[in-house]
C-alpha cells in the first residue's frame, strides 16, 4: 500500500518533459559563431568552420582563442509555449553539445585536455562577420553570468556535452524568444580545443543548444502532493 500511495503521489504532479534542439546552419538567421585569436586582433574568422579556446600556455602555443556563439530562442519558446501555455512552463535542464575536431590549421594549437568556461552574453549585438578580438571587450562587458564548465578530454574526435546552468539572464531571453550569446574561453593556461561551427559541412556536428522544459506544477496539484508526502511520513512512523 505504501508504495502503491508513492508512485499516486508522483503521478499526481509528473509531467513530460519537451525537449528542443537548436542547431543553427551556417544560414539560420538571428544566429552565428567565431572564433578569436589574440594573435591576429583586428582579424574576424567567423566564416571558419571551426570554433577555437586556447589558454596562454599551451606547449604549441600560436596564442589564446576563445570563441562566440548566437542562437536564436524563438523555436523553443514558441514550442514550449504551445505544450504548456505562454507562462505555464519552466526550463528543467541546458546542455550545449560541441563536436571535437583535429586542428588542421597549421595557426591552431594542438588539442589538450582541460577546463573550457563557458558564458552568458548581455550583449548580443556583435556579428559573426565582423568581430574580432579587439571587439570582445566590448562584448565580454558587465552584466555576463556564468553557465558553468566543461571538463575537455583533449580528443580529435567525439562529443563533448556541457551541461549548463541558466541565470537570470539567459532565462530572459528563452522566456522573451530572443537570442541567446555565450563566450567559450580557457579555464585553465594549457587546454587548447578545437570544435567544429556552424559552418560545418555534416549538420550533426555543428554546435547545438539542447533545451528540456516542462509545465509548472498547479497549486492545488503541488499542495496535495505536500500533503500526500505528509500523509506517507505518517504511515511510515507507525
Amino acid at each position: 500500500m505504501t508504495r502503491g500511495l508513492w508512485f499516486f503521489c508522483l503521478a499526481s504532479v509528473a509531467s513530460a518533459a519537451t525537449v528542443v534542439t537548436l542547431q543553427p546552419s551556417s544560414t539560420t538567421p538571428n544566429s552565428g559563431d567565431a572564433y578569436l585569436r589574440a594573435a591576429a586582433a583586428a582579424s574576424n574568422f567567423g566564416a571558419s568552420g571551426a570554433l577555437v579556446v586556447s589558454g596562454s600556455g599551451v606547449a604549441n602555443t600560436n596564442g589564446p582563442f576563445a570563441s562566440l556563439l548566437k542562437f536564436d530562442l524563438a523555436t523553443a519558446k514558441t514550442t514550449f509555449d504551445a505544450a504548456y501555455g505562454v507562462g505555464g512552463w519552466t526550463l528543467d535542464s541546458l546542455q550545449l553539445q560541441l563536436t571535437a575536431a583535429t586542428p588542421n590549421n597549421l595557426t591552431f594549437n594542438a588539442n589538450a585536455a582541460g577546463l573550457v568556461l563557458i558564458e552568458w552574453l548581455a550583449d548580443d549585438t556583435w556579428l559573426e562577420n565582423a568581430i574580432t578580438w579587439n571587439g570582445m571587450p566590448a562584448v565580454v562587458g558587465s552584466g555576463n553570468e556564468s553557465l558553468g564548465s566543461v571538463s575537455y578530454n583533449g580528443a580529435n574526435t567525439g562529443t563533448i556535452l556541457a551541461s549548463l546552468t541558466a541565470g537570470s539572464g539567459l532565462t530572459n531571453d528563452l522566456q522573451n524568444g530572443s537570442t541567446a550569446s555565450f563566450r567559450l574561453a580557457a579555464g585553465d593556461a594549457g587546454v587548447s580545443m578545437v570544435v567544429n561551427a556552424r559552418n560545418f559541412g555534416t549538420a550533426t556536428n555543428r554546435p547545438a543548444l539542447i533545451l528540456s522544459a516542462s509545465a509548472v506544477p498547479e497549486p492545488s496539484r503541488f499542495i496535495f502532493f505536500v500533503a500526500s508526502l505528509m500523509c506517507l511520513k505518517i504511515r511510515r512512523t507507525r
